[in-house]
């Protein structure tokens, strides 16, 4: 029952404006919701390269507004309703499930069970069927291809916002600045909320990845990521 109701309240964008301002906002975060006059909207499922993108973005375009991190399709439904253009962040659906369920329950009190994970993988669905349903209106940004090729983000970025483009030498200054950056406030955090790959989290993907192949819904999380690869 818990699960639906923060699924219907993730749908709707006046429920989930209520819940922010009276919840997520108290976190004294830095995440906000989409405004009018905002240059895009950037998100995605959770663990999907939204931190280090949403970071990179920032750097490569000083001055830029924009809101992330919102993980929802009362998000993405804001951001249209603003005529802000939407950039949305896809992985593979059982590396991000498990990396999120590495960040849920490493270090708490919280124990590794199918209920968990059944739970992560339907939110998963939940937010990409839409994505895959509204997918014309959407920019589409893919995990594994940025991960390789970081430009693609500036190229996508460049070519429909019609910001200027930086020369390859800067982008290469910036990335690494960006990486360098990161990698040094990380070691200040714990491997949760890590945005880089580090041998805790492979351990317990490795222990952890059945039981993401083994969800009742990871069938539909398959077939909703291959629409969208594929689209």
């Amino acid at each position: 029952m818990k699960k639906y109701l923060k699924t219907f309240v993730s749908r709707s964008p006046l429920l989930y404006r209520s819940w922010f301002y009276t919840v997520r906002s108290r976190k004294d975060d830095f995440v906000r919701l989409p405004n009018r006059g905002d240059d895009l909207y950037f998100d995605g499922y959770p663990r999907s390269g939204n931190t280090f993108f949403a970071v990179l973005i920032r750097r490569l375009f000083p001055g830029i507004k924009f809101s992330s991190h919102l993980h929802t399709t009362a998000g993405i439904k804001i951001a249209d309703k603003c005529k802000v253009p939407v950039f949305i962040l896809i992985r593979n659906p059982a590396d991000a499930i498990v990396s999120n369920l590495f960040r849920k329950t490493s270090g708490k009190m919280l124990y590794v069970n199918q209920s968990i994970v059944d739970d992560l993988t339907f939110r998963y669905t939940n937010y990409y069927n839409y994505v895959m349903k509204n997918i014309s209106q959407l920019n589409i940004l893919h995990f594994d291809e940025l991960i390789h090729n970081e430009q693609v983000l500036m190229q996508a970025l460049t070519d429909t916002l019609g910001l200027k483009k930086h020369s390859k030498n800067s982008f290469k200054e910036i990335l690494k600045e960006t990486k360098e950056w990161m990698r040094e406030l990380e070691k200040k955090q714990d491997d949760r909320v890590s945005s880089f790959e580090n041998e805790t989290r492979k351990i317990f993907k490795q222990e952890n990845i059945d039981l993401v192949y083994s969800s009742k819904y990871y069938a539909d999380v398959q077939n909703v990521y291959d629409k969208i690869k594929f689209n």
